[in-house]
């Protein structure tokens, strides 16, 4: 009976806060924007006794953001890739969806001021932010096997950065990002297989106001 009745509360507040979320005044906060950046990833791969190394000077990172101004928040869909490194090109690639939380609010977002007269709030932006992904490597002479090992795994990720208006629409982004693998083993070939990182960037983001 607890577990029934715990259930419906559960429901109940789901369908509360799905209905809050997708009213017409949140969709009137609602405004997308795309950020690219490039820059430096080290990844420590771990396959049962043997380990590997990643280093790339040469990662894309780039995120579709649909934002919500009334709240502070972005939803993102985010894709990571390894272009060169040490394992070789197009050695690591991510894909992700998660969040971002913005502590001061949006940069460049459009407010009332006490006088009534709207305006953009041009500032820095401090953010903190935090994805769930699939990661698939291709790494090179591991251990005593030769040739390429290929392995997919589900990882946690955190970032934090912050947004500086450099223009009319555009913003330079930098970001610190740490990666987690989650474990995994193959019944397969009996490998277990965990990872940790993390990642530097800096880049552009594309705004409407």
């Amino acid at each position: 009976m607890r577990l029934k009745t715990g259930s419906l509360l559960l429901s109940v507040l789901i369908a509360n806060l799905l209905s809050l979320a997708f009213t017409r005044e949140a969709f009137a906060y609602l405004t997308s924007d795309v950020d690219v950046g490039v820059g430096y990833t080290n990844i420590d791969l771990k396959v049962t006794d043997n380990s590997a190394n990643l280093t790339s000077l040469g990662t894309l990172d780039a995120s579709f953001n649909l934002n919500n101004a009334a709240w502070n928040t972005a939803f993102t869909l985010n894709v990571t890739e390894a272009m060169v490194s040490s394992q070789g090109p197009l050695a690591w690639t991510r894909l992700s969806v998660g969040g971002r939380y913005y502590l001061t609010g949006f940069n460049s977002q459009r407010v009332i001021f006490d006088n009534k007269v709207e305006g953009v709030y041009r500032r820095p932006a401090p953010f903190l932010g935090a994805t769930v992904g699939y990661s698939a490597f291709s790494v090179k002479n591991l251990g005593a096997d030769t040739g390429y090992f290929n392995a997919a795994c589900m990882d946690f990720n955190l970032r934090g950065g912050a947004e500086v208006v450099l223009g009319d629409g555009i913003l330079m982004t930098g970001q610190w990002s740490a990666l987690v693998g989650l474990p995994t083993a193959n019944t397969t070939t009996g490998k277990d297989i965990s990872y940790f990182g993390f990642g530097i960037y800096v880049g552009v983001k594309v705004v409407s106001y």
